[in-house]
């Protein structure tokens, strides 16, 4: 071998007793014969007297590499493991091809590309052997195969010629593979059992022998490696040129499903570019611990599918400005466009707020919307608007302390309604959070109260089109939203996009991986207890009660803990937090915080030492988790824990493709309109010629479809997202933690017990009370219970005084309603067709196009549960077996139906599962659950035998029957017309009589109400003018520091 060929491969970091078995230096006719041997025997060979003109034109295409270069091959998987016939060839001085480039590798003409399994050495293969766990038995084959170990030192760099014959029979051995020899050969050298491919695609093949297109397939040199649970570890190339990259991505999604559907466990290996383009030039350049770094961080292939779409999110859209700064403020506003679209993508803390106030700090004309009032509070004090809700109206202008304004923002579902459209003509339109309001405009049912949506997107459409310039903002601004953007903009809109690629300081995470949240929650007593400062953000407003119980009943600790969720954030002392949490939050060492702290509260004060994350995918996406944890913006560490799937999905189906999810909700809405255009009448066209390529519902698809990817891999997602903000990661896989997973369920079913007795002992509303608190921006505890108890008394059709702590934990927290309604629509089928009705009159209400998402689909899923024969079961008195052939007949029809169950009822029926579980799921949705025993009488073996709990289904319909009188109008017993007022009804805490102000110490102990509270108080303490009292509920102790002129006292009868 040539030394040059050598030292090529050597600067490659390959084993130098690989590079002599596996690679030979070539020259003159050896190089033909290797590459074109074959083609020109078919010619009559090359050493005749006379070339012929074809094998001129061969020999023409090799005229530089006969001069030499070198030539790799293997080992052949297809032939029991003898020298391959087949390799690639790298000349000295390259050829060029056809369209003149030169040729950077050749291969045999007219043979397909093989994968090259390399040879090994001993010393290499007991290397790959000990990294994987397999040192012991490979140090066995040593002994057995070499003798002693004279021989053994003597022996270890020649080859072991049966290293891929014992590797391949072991199932769980991993393999990886990449792109070329010398990749291969520096990946053995590292320790990992690697072949090499020419590229991606030549794993899999999309033409059959003769040359005809055919479902992609692996090849056969993958195929010899394929046995289920195998990791195989894809470490290709990272391209930087754009063109390249989507190429080798597409094809990485190919051959990686293909692997994955052959069994393989698929894991994608990935680093930084800069690092260097292939897995050789990462070791060259950074050694060998950064490629097993790379490997050990290896993305599953779902990940990785997840972190594609957010690194091409914005698609082919090219940026008008690309920077990487920390601090957007630093760019001249006045250089940006003064029409048109404004686009910003940066990433959160990077100033994106300051550079919109710059830019429309001289306008008159100002317009900014969100989507939640923390956020809108906060931006309009830094953007130096007026918060709409602070404002007062005059003859339907808005007046601020200096006259009339137009410089105004507000939550988008309010504002959209009370601004009038023609005095913003010209505006700067500032839509802040931009993936999020769209998310919100479309799918939040605030927005579809009374069936406003379709008002809404039609204002929000004419404002977008008037406005003077639209200035949008969000670190995951994508190209879906942009493109909604500019179709309501109209056609010919300039779009200015600015990219910013700086991304804020990196977290080092520890991301736990666990069945369950009580590992991490062992940990974060550990941390409390040990006096560590930690904010914990959660997507669970019971997780939240039950982390402050747990955190509270520590004795060491006997901490302030502060808990923010939607039950607590009315009070003044959370609202101060979340409105000014810098100045404020620094009292609590501890602090609890669910989605009700959201968006727009950024906590820049060096306060906290950890911030911990537990989500139990109750409602947040990726996106959300990712924003909780950055709510405190210090680079401190965190710790986190997710749930491995979400349950948030689109209650339209579970597709993750927007075209699927649009084409199951079209066919979900005809159906609909088929099955009830008797009731509908003339209503039926609005939904029978709905427009199904407009903007609204395209964009609706995307990001529900993007919702539901979430949920279906939400750990996944969470991770995925951390990785791709730049956030520095350590898995840690550990198990359940007993002890405390005992504690959380303990203080789980102590919650709900508290709970179910305060809205139990709540205060009676009238119906007209319980409205104006439907309507009410903020509720304080007592009001939020009071009307939780009202809608109970509603739904339940009972008087309030009927409400017991029994029936709320029944409810739970409306499961069980929501299954009632399902039983109702079924058994009485005019309440299906009337709920279809209802949501569509809402909508049509406003003579604009509607929402086909938000219409009801209570007669499809009444008619799939009719054909299911559902009916014959709920009426059936008697017990059947597990073997009964009407069960079996019911569970075999059901199959048959299951594309109908799974698009209505999301119920996924598949042939494994027993015709009894079919049943109960389907039962179980009704809430009407089965129960068992099992006998033995008239069978030889044990036999099971069901039937409807009798109980539950006697409740169920004497529930449903109390609303169908009340509907009929005959016995309304749940009337709230006579419902004595909330302030009379205080038989549980004594009789009330009004007194004067106190001026001393004899506060103290005193029972009072507080302003315009509901609740009862307790004074702790006073000083000069103020009072420290405690709210008197057996739920939430709430503590506040008010004026004592705020106070009456109350003497309590004994």
């Amino acid at each position: 071998m040539k030394h040059t060929h050598f030292c090529e491969w050597r600067q490659s970091c390959v084993k130098p007793e690989l590079i002599t078995a596996n690679v030979s230096s070539l020259a003159g006719e050896a190089v033909l014969e290797c590459l074109v041997g074959d083609k020109l025997a078919g010619f009559g060979g090359w050493s005749q007297q006379y070339v012929t003109g074809a094998v001129s034109h061969v020999l023409r295409r090799y005229e530089q590499s006969v001069n030499g270069g070198w030539w790799v091959s293997g080992l052949d998987p297809l032939n029991d493991w003898a020298p391959l016939d087949w390799g690639q060839f790298k000349a000295d001085t390259p050829d060029l091809d056809h369209k003149g480039k030169a040729k950077k590798y050749s291969s045999p003409e007219g043979q397909k590309p093989r994968a090259l399994f390399l040879k090994v050495s001993w010393r290499v293969g007991l290397k790959i052997a000990t990294r994987h766990g397999y040192g012991q038995a490979y140090r066995q084959r040593m002994r057995t195969a070499l003798g002693d170990t004279r021989s053994l030192l003597s022996a270890v760099k020649a080859m072991d010629e049966g290293f891929w014959a014992w590797w391949c029979a072991m199932p769980e051995a991993p393999i990886l593979i990449t792109e070329g020899a010398k990749k291969a050969g520096c990946a053995l050298s590292a320790g990992y059992a690697a072949i090499a491919l020419v590229g991606v695609n030549a794993g899999y093949r999309v033409k059959d022998a003769l040359g005809h297109p055919c479902p992609p397939e692996l090849v056969e040199d993958v195929k010899v490696i394929a046995t289920p649970g195998r990791p195989v570890y894809l470490a290709f190339d990272q391209d930087t040129k754009a063109t390249a990259k989507r190429r080798v991505t597409g094809a990485l999604f190919r051959f990686g499903g293909l692997l994955a559907a052959a069994g393989y466990v698929v894991q994608m290996v990935e680093w930084s570019a800069a690092q260097g383009k292939g897995l050789d030039d990462l070791v060259a350049n950074v050694g060998t611990a950064a490629l097993h770094q790379a490997i050990d961080r290896a993305l599953t292939l779902d990940e990785w599918r997840l972190k594609v779409a957010l690194d091409s999110a914005l698609g082919t859209l090219l940026p008008s400005m690309q920077v990487n700064t920390r601090d957007l403020d630093t760019l001249d506003a006045a250089s940006l466009p003064q029409t048109g679209i404004i686009a910003l993508r940066s990433a959160k803390g990077t100033g994106k707020t300051n550079l919109i106030a710059d830019l429309v700090a001289d306008g008159d004309t100002t317009l900014a919307l969100g989507h939640r009032i923390v956020l809108m509070r906060n931006l309009c004090r830094r953007l130096g608007v007026n918060y709409r809700g602070d404002l007062d109206r005059l003859k339907g202008e808005f007046i601020n302390g200096d006259g009339y304004t137009l410089r105004i923002g507000g939550c988008v579902d309010g504002t959209l309604l009370a601004i009038d459209l023609e005095k913003f003509r010209g505006c700067d339109l500032i839509l802040d959070e931009f993936v999020q309001l769209m998310r919100h405009l479309l799918t939040s049912s605030t927005c579809n109260k009374e069936g406003a949506r379709p008002v809404l997107l039609a204002r929000f459409t004419q404002l977008v089109q008037a406005a003077k310039r639209v200035i949008v903002a969000d670190a995951d601004l994508d190209k879906p939203c942009l493109d909604y953007l500019a179709h309501l903009r109209g056609e010919g809109t300039p779009l200015w996009l600015l990219v910013n690629e700086a991304k804020v300081d990196p977290w080092p995470v520890t991301f736990i991986e666990a069945p369950d949240a009580s590992a991490i929650t062992a940990r974060l007593l550990e941390a409390v207890q040990a006096g560590q400062r930690v904010f914990i953000a959660t997507d669970s407003k019971a997780g939240s009660k039950r982390l402050d119980r747990l955190i509270t009943d520590l004795e060491a600790a006997r901490l302030k803990v502060l808990l923010l969720n939607s039950d607590t954030s009315s009070g003044e002392l959370e609202k101060a937090v979340i409105m000014d949490p810098n100045t404020t939050i620094t009292d609590y060492p501890v602090v609890i915080a669910t989605p009700s702290m959201g968006t727009g509260v950024s906590i820049e004060v060096e306060h906290f030492d950890q911030v911990y994350g537990l989500f139990w995918g109750a409602s947040s996406t990726d996106a959300d988790m990712s924003q909780a944890l950055a709510r405190v913006r210090q680079p401190v560490p965190r710790v986190v824990w997710c749930a491995k799937g979400g349950r948030n999905f689109s209650k339209v189906g579970r597709e993750t493709n927007p075209l699927r999810l649009k084409k199951l909700l079209q066919d979900k809405a005809t159906a609909t309109a088929q099955m009830t255009a008797a009731s509908l009448g003339a209503l039926t066209t609005h939904i029978t010629d709905y427009d199904w390529l407009n903007p609204h519902v395209h964009l609706w698809a995307t990001l529900e479809a993007q919702r539901n990817r979430s949920m279906l891999s939400l750990r996944s997602a969470l991770k995925v997202r951390l990785i791709h903000e730049g956030h520095h990661l350590t898995i840690e896989r550990l198990d359940t933690h007993q002890e405390v997973k005992r504690q959380m369920a303990e203080a789980r079913l102590q919650i709900k017990a508290s709970e179910a007795r305060a809205t139990a002992s709540a205060v009676n509303l009238t119906a007209t009370q319980a409205k104006a608190l439907e309507t009410a921006e903020h509720l304080d505890t007592e009001e939020r219970l009071a009307l939780q108890k009202w809608h109970l008394a509603e739904f339940y059709a009972i008087p309030l005084e009927a409400v017991t702590a029994e029936l709320v934990l029944l409810d739970n927290h409306g499961r069980y309603r929501g299954q009632l309604l399902e039983l109702e629509a079924f058994l009485y089928p005019e309440t299906a067709s009337a709920a279809v009705v209802r949501s569509v009159e809402r909508q049509a209400q406003h003579h604009l196009t509607l929402c086909p998402w938000d219409i009801s689909t209570a007669e499809l899923r009444r008619q799939v549960r009719v054909r299911l024969g559902l009916e014959e079961w709920i009426h059936n008195p008697n017990e059947w077996l597990s073997d009964d052939d009407t069960l079996a007949q019911f569970a075999a029809q059901a199959l048959t139906l299951a594309p109908q169950v799974k698009a209505a009822l999301n119920v996924a029926l598949k042939p494994a599962m027993r015709p009894q579980q079919i049943l109960g799921q389907l039962l179980d949705q009704m809430g009407l659950p089965t129960t068992s025993r099992q006998t033995r009488q008239g069978h030889p073996k044990r036999i099971r035998i069901y039937q409807i709990d009798p109980d539950a289904k006697a409740q169920a319909l004497a529930i449903l029957a109390r609303r169908a009188e009340r509907r009929n109008g005959s016995d309304h017993q749940a009337s709230t017309s006579d419902t004595p007022p909330m302030v009379n009804d205080h038989t549980w805490r004594g009789c009330d009589t009004l007194n004067l102000p106190k001026t001393d110490d004899s506060w103290v102990g005193q029972h009072v109400r507080w302003g315009s509270s509901l609740g009862l108080w307790r004074v702790l303490d006073t000083e000069g003018g103020s009072a420290t009292i405690q709210l008197q509920n057996p739920v939430v102790q709430t503590v506040r520091t008010v004026p004592l002129a705020d106070l009456i006292a109350l003497e309590l009868a004994g």
